[in-house]
């Protein structure tokens, strides 16, 4: 099976070095490069790709707000934010948008192929500065409630009182796999790779 991946980054340099290490992995193909969000959104909606590798600063949009609208054209494609900024509130917003990673452009060649394979497996990827940058404990409490929505505190409630997913669906009159999303999303979210660290979480932030 070929992974397709697009590349958005107005800096052509970037965009070629990019391609010619994706070149050298045989189940691997960059499908397509652009240098703007409209060509880029365009191609999605007829085009299958499983992985666009996103500059949060382009010319003509917000990569931030174009990482919400792929993941509206189809959830499904993976989306790994690319930026030379380290700031932990630029994170925390691409991942509120539904980005599946965020990668420092200064990372390594056998970095980003590794952060491209993680999250081809289903994982939240960070390059190796922002993990460091994630770990710092400077994201207060409301900034950590904010990421989630009065559905998922709800639901998140439930699970600290123990409840199984089928629980929580019969309690609140919503079928089993949309609480599995909603607890998928709060994982995603809260950079947690479970619902005991994700219970964790809730607590250390008075959510629950």
């Amino acid at each position: 099976m070929k992974y397709q991946i697009a590349i958005v980054d107005d800096h052509p340099l970037i965009a070629e070095g990019i391609q010619n290490l994706i070149d050298k992995h045989s189940n691997l193909n960059l499908a397509a490069s652009f240098v703007n969000s409209e060509s880029l959104l365009t191609y999605l909606r007829s085009n299958e790709i499983t992985l666009v590798l996103l500059d949060i600063t382009l010319p003509d949009a917000d990569g931030m707000d174009v990482c919400l609208k792929i993941k509206q054209i189809n959830p499904q494609i993976i989306v790994l934010g690319l930026s030379n900024h380290a700031e932990k509130s630029a994170v925390m917003k691409m991942l509120q948008n539904g980005a599946n990673g965020y990668i420092l452009k200064n990372t390594s060649s056998d970095e980003l192929i590794d952060c491209i394979y993680q999250a081809l497996e289903g994982n939240i990827v960070f390059s190796k500065s922002i993990q460091k940058v994630m770990a710092k404990p400077e994201v207060c409490t409301a900034q950590i409630s904010m990421l989630l929505t009065t559905r998922e505190k709800e639901i998140l409630t439930l699970l600290a009182a123990g409840l199984t997913t089928a629980q929580i669906a019969k309690k609140l009159h919503l079928s089993k796999f949309t609480i599995e999303n909603h607890r998928k999303n709060m994982l995603r979210k809260m950079n947690v790779n479970n619902v005991a660290a994700l219970i964790l979480e809730g607590t250390k932030n008075n959510i629950i």
